[in-house]
């Protein structure tokens, strides 16, 4: 089941895929903003591999996101 062969009503491929890759877009943006704005130790190491994989990053950093925010502020 391709995604170009998917069709329903005014829901397009071409629109499934630019909703997606928006959505996708403003995830990566909302963490980079959380990790920029909180006193982490080691953002850096947080930021480049989301700039590279994404939203994997992006779910393993809200999974332990209150672990970090602990730890940095001892």
């Amino acid at each position: 089941m391709k995604l170009n062969h998917w069709s329903f009503g005014i829901f397009t491929p071409n629109l499934v895929l630019s909703i997606s890759i928006v959505c996708s877009l403003l995830s990566i943006f909302v963490v980079l903003l959380d990790i920029a704005k909180n006193p982490i130790k080691n953002k850096l190491l947080w930021i480049i591999p989301l700039l590279f994989i994404g939203n994997l990053v992006a779910i393993i950093y809200l999974i332990n996101r209150e672990v970090h925010l602990r730890k940095a502020l001892r």
